[in-house]
């Protein structure tokens, strides 16, 4: 027993010796990472102090509150014009001009504004009388109205600090009349960000998309942005899959479309033919079939003996993507994204910072890697902006030009492994990241950012 009681002890010991020494190498890898991605001029982990009730005060730095002050653009302001003459004005004195001196001033004061309906009696008897403006929506005025919404949805001043300012500063409202102005318009601004959305997938050959976590509502969900050129569009869900996306695509239509286009769609996603010959056998019978409600799709799929979640998952993806194309969107529709499987349908094209940035990630183990490297990536460059200037002026000879340039750009035979896989799995995506003629070849999040950081990349 007391040898075994020895041995334990040195066990434990070489234990706690081994442990720490794993966990000084954890801390020296972490160190490393972050110095590597620092000399890639990438952003390395964030530094996350702790909370604490007594926040720190800042150094003020007094330039960049001038920048921030002067620099910004500004709103147009009413100019009032007020001339004050001098008190004693002698005989034969001569006008000789005016000395400006300007002050800045604001003005907020509750205002009451009486319509006063002229009424008048017909010879025959009847009343009539004068009618309001049209822009007229109960009591308060528009005025009044935006400057509630601005302050509660823009500055972020809660309910009851407006209305105590509403309050001092006059207006005579109740907190119930306010909360109905706070809400009452939403349905007006959401059934606007429905029809923008709608109309710019209808008019549009390309969007670009991308998602990215967010909180709402005190719970984790997923801000996905659909846009391009002449339209912007933001919406916020509960999740990342294709699902949600196609019911994004489909706007204020939200129903589920059976037919022919769905059918083409679960064969390409590999269903198996047990279901898909039940399919065609409906749709042989009523060429279309349109369910209005997830309920009733959901009770369809029931009365088939679908079972199974990637069964039932495909096909709901079919009828959404049938009932996307019924309602307006292209099948030729081409979507610019960051390669994530969500977005991989109708027409894909690529986004090229994404793509090489698993080149940036690579680390080149001597001299000659790393002007491999260097080389690679400023031919990746190169022939991304041969490709702007081919859509400006699409030419056949250029077209041969770009192919040649693609294929041996990405055709090397390098000596490292991974770099030869990184290039052969760019090699493999070449149909979309030529997708060019009709799009633009950067995502949403990386256009904005191509002056500014690629090429100092």
């Amino acid at each position: 027993m007391k040898e075994l009681k020895r041995l334990l002890k040195k066990l434990n010991k070489k234990l706690t010796e081994q442990s720490r020494v794993i966990f000084s190498l954890r801390e020296e890898n972490k160190l490393l990472k972050n110095k590597i991605s620092r000399l890639n001029k990438k952003n390395g982990r964030p530094k996350i102090p702790p909370s604490s009730l007594e926040k720190p005060k800042r150094k003020k730095n007094l330039l960049k509150r001038f920048k921030n002050k002067f620099f910004k653009k500004k709103a147009k302001r009413k100019k009032e014009i007020i001339i004050v003459k001098p008190k004693e004005i002698p005989e034969g004195s001569r006008f000789k001009g005016y000395r400006n001196f300007t002050i800045q001033e604001i003005k907020i004061e509750a205002l009451d504004i009486q319509y006063r309906c002229e009424v008048y009696e017909t010879p025959d008897g009847k009343l009539i009388r004068g009618e309001l403006p049209k822009n007229i929506n109960g009591h308060f005025g528009n005025e009044l109205i935006s400057y509630c919404l601005h302050q509660y949805y823009q500055c972020r001043v809660t309910q009851p600090l407006l209305f105590d300012q509403l309050m001092q500063l006059g207006f005579n409202i109740s907190s119930g009349q306010l909360n109905t102005i706070l809400s009452k318009f939403k349905n007006k601004f959401q059934k606007e960000r429905d029809d923008v959305l709608s109309t710019g997938l209808k008019y549009s050959q390309h969007i670009g998309v991308d998602d990215t976590g967010a909180r709402h509502k005190g719970k984790n969900s997923v801000c996905t942005y659909v846009g391009n050129s002449i339209f912007t569009n933001f919406i916020t869900s509960t999740s990342k899959s294709r699902i949600n996306f196609l019911e994004i695509l489909q706007g204020k239509h939200k129903n589920y479309r059976l037919d022919e286009e769905a059918l083409q769609y679960i064969y390409e996603q590999g269903i198996s033919k047990k279901i898909l010959d039940k399919l065609d056998d409906f749709i042989i019978q009523v060429k279309s079939k349109i369910f209005k409600t997830e309920k009733a799709w959901l009770k369809f799929l029931d009365q088939k003996n679908i079972k199974g979640f990637l069964n039932r998952k495909r096909l709901t993806e079919g009828a959404l993507f049938s009932s996307a194309i019924f309602n307006g969107i292209s099948p030729e529709m081409i979507i610019v994204s960051d390669a994530a499987p969500q977005f991989a349908i109708f027409t894909n094209a690529f986004c090229w910072v994404h793509e090489e940035r698993h080149y940036r990630k690579w680390i080149p183990q001597n001299k000659k890697e790393i002007e491999l490297l260097a080389g690679i990536r400023d031919g990746i460059w190169s022939l991304y902006f041969n490709i702007k200037k081919y859509k400006i002026d699409p030419t056949f000879d250029k077209r041969i030009a770009l192919n040649k340039q693609f294929d041996t750009l990405f055709s090397k035979k390098v000596s490292s492994k991974e770099l030869s896989k990184i290039l052969k799995n760019t090699r493999s995506k070449e149909k979309i990241l030529k997708e060019v003629e009709k799009c633009d070849i950067l995502c949403a999040n990386c256009h904005r950012k191509l002056h500014h950081d690629l090429m100092g990349v």
